[in-house]
């Protein structure tokens, strides 16, 4: 299940083939992760959502982020809108500008290095 919501080949044929003129889409899902697990890496699974497809071809920007407090990985659409989450902070990879960051922006918002609150930014 984990694997099938989190691939992005897998959402890329599926939109393709039966939803092509799809022209928003957005989500976030959720998975709790141990503390001690360090075989999910959110660079490793936001880099297949950095396809033309994605960027160029559907314009839709995606973020996954390790959020501290839940012990959660969040794989989400940027910016996503109908969205009841708490701006916990989170560690923050993003395909808009292939930026990592610390940060607390709300989900509704496109990331904007010039005026995020932003604790820490790596690149």
């Amino acid at each position: 299940m984990f694997d099938s919501f989190f691939d992005a080949t897998h959402w890329e044929k599926l939109i393709s083939i039966k939803l092509p003129k799809l022209q928003k889409f957005e989500f976030i899902f959720f998975h709790t992760y141990h503390r001690n697990d360090n075989s999910i890496n959110v660079e490793v699974l936001t880099d297949p959502f950095r396809s033309s497809f994605w960027l160029d071809e559907k314009q839709w920007f995606i973020a996954g982020a390790y959020v501290l407090e839940e012990n959660e990985i969040w794989l989400y659409t940027t910016p996503i809108e109908f969205v009841r989450v708490r701006n916990l902070l989170r560690f923050e990879a993003s395909c808009v500008d292939n930026s990592y960051c610390l940060t607390q922006r709300p989900l509704y918002k496109m990331p904007d290095p010039s005026s995020d609150k932003v604790c820490m930014k790596i690149y």
